[in-house]
């Protein structure tokens, strides 16, 4: 997993002068005492991420296939949903407290809607040309081509 890190973001955590360790996701564990960047998976650390140009030709080709991944997920998860369902309703249809826990439960998680994976794509496409901008002026990248958005290829 380092060699993650370090390939698409080393070059950029050594222009910044800061450590790599605030390019890890925030969930990942490191050895104690070492100080990480990132408390949050938020807004801020996915532009600090979509910083490296590596980074974000790898985000804009997933961008191409999110859909169709979402899709297929989502066709999965349907049936074991709809079992769970059932079977909390077999469980529990007369006593109502227990019911309401186990639809709060996370197995209960209804399956991301169309309109959702369109809204997910659209803020993903946004994020990724708005990173484009800063990016430039930051690494003195003149070359407009090196952060293109994709369009025209399957948007």
């Amino acid at each position: 997993m380092a060699g993650f890190y370090h390939h698409h973001f080393g070059s950029i955590a050594k222009s910044m002068n800061v450590p790599l360790v605030n390019f890890y996701h925030p969930d990942r564990k490191t050895k104690p005492g070492l100080k990480v960047g990132q408390k949050s998976f938020n807004k801020a650390f996915i532009r600090l991420l979509l910083r490296s140009e590596s980074f974000r030709a790898a985000s804009r080709i997933y961008r191409q296939r999110f859909r169709e991944e979402c899709a297929h997920e989502r066709k999965n998860k349907i049936p074991i949903f709809t079992t769970y369902l059932k079977n909390v309703i077999i469980k529990y249809g007369h006593d109502y407290t227990k019911m309401s826990e186990a639809i709060r439960s996370s197995k209960c998680k209804v399956p991301w809607t169309n309109q959702d994976i369109e809204e997910a794509d659209r803020r993903a496409k946004e994020e990724l040309e708005l990173s484009c901008v800063p990016c430039m002026m930051m690494e003195g990248d003149a070359d407009e081509g090196s952060c293109s958005s994709g369009e025209g290829e399957g948007d």
